[in-house]
């Protein structure tokens, strides 16, 4: 499957989710579209981290930190691009907000 289409800056393709995530928790169970330019992949994650989307070929999408003192999520796909969603725009909102509770602030996001 094409992870990078040279004539497309917003090429997207599926992802299949782990529910029991926080990529699961804002994006919800099941398949997802999302904006992908990559030539490059995850082959062995480090210890104290899984898998929370892949690809249907198998391609690692998303990692989390299973640490709890440890707040990290990693992407592949770029939620940031100018075709990010209101559910790509989530995953940076949940950082904001997981900082702010660490420093016990409340946060109120403003769009």
């Amino acid at each position: 499957m094409p992870h990078f289409d040279a004539h497309d800056l917003h090429h997207r393709h599926t992802l299949n989710v782990d529910s029991d995530s926080l990529v699961g928790r804002i994006y919800g169970d099941g398949e997802i579209r999302v904006s992908s330019r990559h030539h490059q992949a995850i082959d062995e994650l480090a210890p104290g981290f899984r898998v929370t989307a892949r690809c249907p070929d198998g391609v690692i999408e998303a990692i989390e930190s299973e640490m709890l003192d440890w707040y990290a999520v990693g992407t592949q796909f770029h939620p940031e691009c100018g075709a990010a969603s209101a559910l790509d725009i989530r995953l940076f909102e949940e950082f904001v907000e997981a900082v702010a509770a660490r420093q016990g602030q409340t946060v109120r996001m403003v769009a």
